[in-house]
């Protein structure tokens, strides 16, 4: 087994695994998972027998800076006089990720959605949030903001317009009841 952690105090150690019983060198491996980013870590290996245990040399490895995740910002559909359907995708980068959309009638924005959980994949997922309460005919600025423990990136500023109110309609009838 492998002991390992921040100092060569270790601290931590892998399950143990066979080596077999044969007198020829053996390689062997352990994954490690749940490590810190951008952090130095000692280890060493331990074999264990009937004849007593032997301890390796400390090695050291550094883990490598927790990657952000992307954020792409996609045309807004489902636009009507009042509502829209902001849209955008996020790749995670394999960390746990949220993400959310800024917007407003500037590109200071003044809004956002609820921030909504965008998973912890490596490749882009499609994300989305629908938004009501706009006022018709008007020019509206959005963008995907995506966090994670990389770190908070912003994609691009896009606009959508809201449509005009609808037209009432009228429809004259016939008169009736003249005299």
């Amino acid at each position: 087994y492998f002991e390992y952690g921040t100092t060569t105090a270790y601290g931590m150690q892998t399950s143990s695994a066979s080596a077999g019983g044969g007198t020829a060198g053996v390689a062997v491996q352990q994954p490690l998972t749940g490590l810190a980013a951008s952090t130095t870590y000692d280890y060493r290996l331990l074999a264990v027998s009937a004849g007593g245990t032997v301890h390796g040399n400390n090695a050291t490895f550094t883990t490598t800076t927790t990657p952000a995740p992307t954020a792409t910002t996609s045309a807004a559909t489902a636009v009507t006089s009042s509502a829209a359907t902001l849209n955008g995708s996020v790749n995670p980068e394999g960390v746990p990720t949220t993400y959310y959309f800024q917007y407003g009638t500037t590109a200071a924005y003044g809004s956002k959605t609820a921030s909504q959980p965008a998973g912890s994949a490596t490749t882009a997922q499609s994300v989305a949030a629908s938004v009501g309460g706009l006022g018709a005919s008007t020019t509206y600025h959005y963008r995907l903001v995506a966090a994670s423990a990389g770190g908070t990136v912003v994609g691009a500023d896009l606009t959508f317009t809201t449509s005009k109110l609808p037209v009432p309609v009228l429809a004259t009838g016939g008169a009736t009841g003249v005299t």
